[in-house]
Order: C-alpha cells, then structure tokens, then sequence
C-alpha cells in the first residue's frame, strides 16, 4: 500500500526548509513556475496517497453482496440511501448542483448538531455513499462536507467516523482508494478536496486529534495562543489547509500580536505559521486564476487577512523592540532570517487581495509598500538585509500572482500608471520641442527604475508615444541622449538587470523600446515620420508600402 509523506521519516517539507535551510535570504530563490514545486498544487497532482493512518480490517466494508455488517449497510443504502441519492440528483438536474449541496448540507449539519451519537453516525454513512457516487461534482461537495463536520463537530466527527468504519469491520484507505478511478481525469479542485477529506479521516493524525479538544466550542470563540498545538502538529501543505480552515472557523480575531511579541523572531513556531499561511494564499489565488464559479476558499479570506495583517504587525514589533546587539546576532546566522523570506510573501499576497483594500487599514503596517514599511519600522542594521527581498524575490512573486483588481497593489498601479499617462501626454501634446525632451527624459528615468513593474509601464508608454507622435518624439529621444552623452543601444543594455527573472510582458515591451530607441532603425523611422499629426484610422492601405519595405 502507498504510504502518506507524513510517514516517511524526514519527509516533512516544512522541517526541511528549517534544518536544511537555508543559506540566508540571499540565496533563497521563488521557482520559476506559477506554483512553487513544494506548494500545495504540487502535492496534489503527485501520485502517492495523502493518508495517515494504518488499519488492519477487512476491504469489503460496502459490498452488499457479503453476509456481515457490509450487507446490512447495502440494504440500507439501496431502501434509503440509494432513493435519496435518486430524488436528489433529480434535484441537481433541474435545479442545479448548488441547490443539491445546499439541501444535503443543512440535512448533514443538523444531524451533527444534535446529541444523538446515531445521528452522527448515520451523517457519515450518507456522506461516504455520497464519496462514491460515479458523479465527480457529488463526490466533490461530500469531501466538502466531510471536512466542514471535521471543522465544525471534530469531536463527533471523529468518533462518529471510526465507528462506522470499525462495525464494518473495513480498510479505510480500501475506501477512500476507490473514490478516485483511474479513467477519469480529475480537476485540481477535486484532487485537492479529495485528499483533504481523506486526511480527516486518517486514523492516526495528531492535526485531528488536537482539533477535538476544541469542541464543543462554539465559532469565533477561541483566543489565538490556543491554537500553538494545532499549527505545530502540521506536516505538510494539506495539514496547513486544514488546520487555517479551523482556525478561522474558531478564531475570536484577538490575540494574534501579543502571542508572537511573546516569541523569538526565528521562533520555530512564527516560521512554520508563516509558511501555513502562504499554503493558504496560495490555495486562493489558485482559486481566483482558475476561474471556479464555486468558491471554497474564498470565503475565509476575511480572516485569513486579519490573521496575516496582525501576524505582520506582531513580527515587526518583534524587530522594533530588539536592541542593537540583538540585531547584529540575528545577522550574523542568516538562516534565522529566513522567516522574512515567508513574511515577505504574506505581505505581497495580503496587498494583492481585494479584502485588504476594501477595509481601507491605512494605519497597519502592511498597508505600506515593502521598502516604506523595512525603512519605517524594521531598525538597522536589519532593515538593508530585508531590503534585498524585494530585489531578490519582488520580481518573481510579482510575476506570479496577480493583484485583485481593486486591491492595494492594483490601486497602486493604476494611480501611478494614470498619473504619469496624463502628465506625459500633455507634454507631448504641446509644440514646444523642450516638453517633448522633458517628458522624454520622465520616460527614461522610469525606465531605468528598480522596480520592474515600472520599468514595464515606462516602456510601454515610449513605444505608445512613438506610435502616436512619431516625429517629435523621436528626435526629442535622439537629443535627449546627444545632451547626456549618451548611446541608445548602452542605455536600453543596462535596463535588463543579470539575474531577474522577467514576464513575458517585460520582455515584449523592453524589446520593442529598445526597437524604436535604437539609431539602427533609422530607416524605420523615417518612414514612420510621415505619418505625425495624421488623424488616426484615416488611411488605407497604400499609405503604408514604405514603412513594410522598410522592415528588417
């Protein structure tokens, strides 16, 4: 039988990064595609089997064909449960299944509020008849609803399950293995549930057994510094998963800034709830780009950003309290740093969401861009260590989430973006050859910026302009680089920084800036010139002969 990671000594990735660690901040590096190779995507398109539990019962738990407790379960489904699962999917074919969901949820959700441990136990044989339905969507919302009792009612959960299980004198992973069929080709979503439920059920696993203490306790009612024992007992991406949704779900939005002011900087504890943290934003925006009209992790991101916001608050204050000699031996073992590697992240997800922005927390420390917030609030020497991750890892974590639109990052953006549009375009609007130089010269030094993104606009925005005002803004460029002595080609070089890993976006505007800027094109230019001050789409065809011979 194909074993879980987390029984596999020395398996954890989270321990991993900690005591293999890292070389420092200056060596750490984001992969190059979307999804870190260690993020949850990863672990969920692998083929080894996310359980934890080890069982010696009989396979043949739901075979009504076999005399035992197997049979009596099949005449229960076919007289109850099989009717039901009819009557409903008649249901989701008219009315959609939304509706379907919806109805078996309140159904599974009252049966678990009650006292009655029956109850209990008949929720979890409709839930896994529910997991083997031959409809993916159903088995998608009972893995759903598996892990929603597992939040809400752990305790009863718990039991209820292995009873269940052990009376059908049943593998558990026999089950849970039989839920995936090899033929069907699974989205991401489901993979993902999929085995989130199967770690619910897993027979030994110390993340449900530290979740059990919680209950009977009611939502929204349990200080942070509670849950130390929950997010230490996390192994891998699926544990973080689920222990964030529990949090959450019993979180009372306190306690969050002094429990971490009560910690080390490099507290083994911060470091591994700030990767937790990342799983989960990584779990949300994966969510937002595939385009789901269903949103599972969604709507968590309200404490989940107050979670991450107080989290970053809470650390900085950790920094600003520190004194001198205390900073100056955090520098000298870089791997103790490595922690702000994570924070750095969360602070670049949080800034990317929409919630963040529509709660307006200017007063925060995280409503500051990264370098604002290193110079305001993290002491030297520490600040210029933390200063380098936006070099090192701004342009790739920019390249791989995309901000929210309305978000603070977009925000940001948009205003800078806007501002310098207007301002630029009204220079070359004018007839006055000394504004077309300075809005050339506004051009060229946003080019030169250190922030990629930036740079990126400012490009954009020299081949616009050249498209548009052809003449005046080519010799403005050409008498821009004569004033500063400087060489076009040299210039448009040093915009592409060694070592920076750029979109596709960059590189599609940095090649055609350097295009137009380059005094090889001359040729081209000259046949664009011809087109200056002419109205726009009021040509056809024949005007254009020159300017095709023209190209290389």
């Amino acid at each position: 039988m194909d074993q879980d990671d987390s029984n596999v000594p020395n398996s954890n990735p989270i321990s991993q990064g900690l005591h293999e660690g890292a070389s420092g901040l200056d060596s750490a590096k984001f992969p190059d595609d979307p999804l870190a190779p260690s993020s949850f995507l990863d672990s969920l398109l692998r083929d080894d089997v996310t359980f934890s539990y080890t069982s010696t019962l009989s396979s043949n738990y739901t075979m009504s064909n076999i005399v035992g407790a197997g049979r009596v379960l099949g005449n229960l489904y076919s007289k109850a449960g099989l009717s039901l699962e009819k009557g409903l999917g008649t249901l989701a074919v008219r009315a959609g299944v939304g509706d379907y969901a919806k109805f078996v949820s309140n159904a599974i959700g009252e049966m678990f509020e009650s006292d009655d441990q029956k109850r209990h136990e008949k929720a979890c044989k409709i839930l896994l008849r529910f997991a083997r339905s031959h409809d993916a969507a159903i088995q998608l919302r009972a893995f759903q609803e598996i892990e929603q009792v597992f939040v809400e009612f752990p305790a009863k959960a718990n039991s209820s399950f292995r009873n269940v299980f052990q009376r059908g004198n049943e593998m558990i992973d026999t089950i849970i293995f039989s839920w995936k069929r090899t033929t069907v080709e699974y989205s991401v979503e489901w993979l993902c549930h999929y085995k989130l439920s199967s770690r619910c059920l897993s027979r030994s696993n110390s993340l449900i057994d530290a979740t059990a203490q919680l209950d009977p306790l009611t939502k929204k009612s349990v200080r942070f510094s509670r849950f130390e024992g929950l997010f230490q007992s996390c192994t891998d991406d699926i544990d973080w998963l689920l222990a964030l949704r529990i949090i959450c779900w019993y979180w009372d939005q306190t306690g969050v800034i002094d429990y971490v002011r009560t910690k080390r900087v490099d507290d083994l504890a911060l470091k591994t709830f700030a990767i937790g943290l990342n799983i989960y934003w990584e779990a949300y925006f994966f969510e937002l780009r595939s385009g789901h009209e269903t949103r599972f992790w969604t709507p968590l991101v309200m404490a989940l950003s107050r979670l991450s916001i107080d989290f970053i608050c809470g650390i900085t204050q950790c920094l600003r309290i520190m004194d001198t000699s205390g900073s100056y031996c955090l520098l000298q073992n870089g791997a103790r740093l490595t922690i702000w590697v994570d924070i750095f992240k969360v602070h670049h997800f949080v800034r990317s969401s929409l919630y963040y922005s529509e709660r307006d927390e200017e007063n925060n420390i995280p409503s500051n861009r990264w370098r604002e917030l290193c110079y305001r609030f993290i002491p030297e020497p520490i600040c210029q260590k933390l200063l380098l991750l936006e070099d090192v890892h701004g342009p790739a974590l920019r390249k791989r989430i995309t901000p929210e639109k309305g978000s603070k990052i977009s925000r940001e953006e948009e205003t800078r973006a806007s501002s310098m549009d207007e301002g630029i375009s009204d220079m070359l609007s004018l007839y006055d050859p000394r504004e077309h130089e300075k809005a050339c010269d506004k051009l060229l030094a946003r080019a030169k910026s250190d922030d990629i993104t930036v740079q990126c606009e400012a490009m954009e925005k020299i081949v616009k302009c050249l498209v548009k005002y052809p003449s005046r803004v080519h010799s403005a460029f050409r008498r821009v680089f004569e004033q500063h002595s400087e060489i076009s080609d040299a210039t448009t070089i040093s915009w592409k920084r060694p070592g920076v890993d750029y979109s596709v976006k960059w590189l599609y505007w940095y090649k055609l800036a350097s295009f137009c800027l380059s005094p090889r094109q001359s040729s081209f230019f000259e046949a664009v010139v011809q087109f200056d001050d002419v109205k726009r789409r009021s040509l056809d065809l024949s005007h254009f002969d020159r300017l095709l011979l023209s190209c290389g």
